[in-house]
């Protein structure tokens, strides 16, 4: 049984059709499937944003207020009084040269922090240190 060349390169030329028909779809979806994807995080992204509160604030001791020269009856959240801390150490440079992710107190900050022998703290500590002059 002979089987006809013309009827050869037709199976073939309709079997690459359909592979070249597949591969289109094929990018489709996976386009598709990252616009999807993007969609997913952004998505998500956005949510995460929403359920960021805001920081309460606090009141804060006297002796926070003298060193941040503020009012003894202002109110500050913790990010605000870490952030005003870190402005002093930098502006006083107190950090490390050899890192600059940590510092070591100046007299009026070990005062502040209760610390009797300035050592090196890093800025994450800071929380812990002014913990004790913030009260609701």
């Amino acid at each position: 049984m002979e089987v006809d060349n013309t009827q050869i390169d037709e199976n073939f030329k309709g079997v690459f059709a359909q592979l070249n028909t597949f591969y289109k779809q094929s990018r489709t979806i996976q386009e598709e499937l990252r616009v999807l994807h993007r969609t997913v995080k952004q998505t998500n992204k956005n949510i995460r944003a929403k359920k960021k509160r805001p920081q309460v604030k606090l009141n804060i001791s006297s002796e926070l207020a003298n060193f941040l020269k503020v009012d003894s009856s202002t109110q500050l959240s913790k990010a605000e009084v870490m952030k005003q801390i870190s402005q002093y150490i930098k502006e006083k440079q107190l950090q490390s040269p050899q890192d600059k992710r940590k510092f070591k107190p100046n007299k009026e900050l070990s005062k502040i922090f209760k610390v009797a022998k300035p050592q090196n703290i890093t800025f994450v500590e800071i929380n812990k240190f002014v913990s004790p002059h913030m009260t609701k």
